[in-house]
């Protein structure tokens, strides 16, 4: 963990791990950014200069997070002179960003709109074939009530299909079911925690796992049953979700 310091006070930290003498970032797959906890870029840029330091035969900061930097690019400038002073050669590469829609920018209308007839449309079918093949219902939990049932029921529409076979699911091991397990409840004693679900005639179609904070709210783990992806039941509960935050 390197730390920097100004006037004696905390302004700076960059946590790493090191493995055969390669130092990287500690992003995987349930936390893919990682950044600096940094009060400004000299802050960053005196934990750069600590970090280059090291001697390590390899760096690896992906993916990192500049949101504190008032620019991407001050901040890989910065990255690169460390690195340059230490001999290093340097290979920054961006990688996309997750997709959100700001809300206070538009409105459900306009966004629906912006979505392009075919789309619409689409939705529409989709929904009006799952209600023909009987009651239709979606419904928005937050787990102050029968928070294990809940749980249960969503994360084995979560794991259906590719993910449990790719081992991506968070029924594919004991560690990941236990963090979201524990993240849920977590969460739901402050407040934040929304458990969606798409059903049809009792039986969960689609799920969505989401907090909510700060007036934002989060998608962090979805999935549908495959045997029902002709309907695109997925499709039908995200654009009953964006009208919701809409609404709200």
């Amino acid at each position: 963990i390197f730390a920097a310091y100004q006037g004696g006070r905390l302004i700076g930290v960059l946590p790493l791990r090191l493995s055969d003498g390669v130092l990287s970032s500690t992003d995987n797959e349930e936390v893919p950014l990682y950044g600096f906890l940094a009060e400004s870029e000299t802050a960053a840029g005196q934990l750069l200069d600590a970090l280059f330091s090291q001697g390590a035969h390899r760096i690896d900061l992906a993916f990192l997070d500049y949101s504190f930097a008032e620019s991407g690019e001050a901040l890989i400038s910065l990255g690169r002179a460390s690195a340059d002073a230490a001999g290093y050669e340097v290979l920054a590469r961006s990688a996309q960003k997750v997709p959100y829609v700001d809300l206070s920018e538009t409105t459900w209308d306009a966004y629906q709109s912006g979505l392009g007839k075919s789309m619409q449309k689409d939705i529409r079918r989709c929904r009006r074939r799952l209600e023909e093949e009987g009651r239709l219902t979606i419904d928005v939990f937050d787990g102050t009530q029968r928070l294990d049932e809940l749980l249960e029921e969503g994360f084995r529409v979560e794991g259906s299909g590719w993910k449990e076979a790719e081992g991506t699911s968070i029924n594919s091991s004991p560690a990941q079911r236990r963090f979201y397990t524990e993240l849920a409840r977590w969460a739901a004693e402050r407040g934040w925690l929304r458990l969606a679900f798409l059903r049809l005639d009792g039986r969960t179609l689609a799920f969505d796992y989401c907090l909510e904070c700060n007036r934002v709210h989060y998608l962090i783990k979805t999935g549908y049953d495959p045997a029902h992806a002709r309907f695109s039941p997925g499709k039908v509960l995200r654009q009953h979700m964006l009208a919701r935050a809409f609404s709200e």
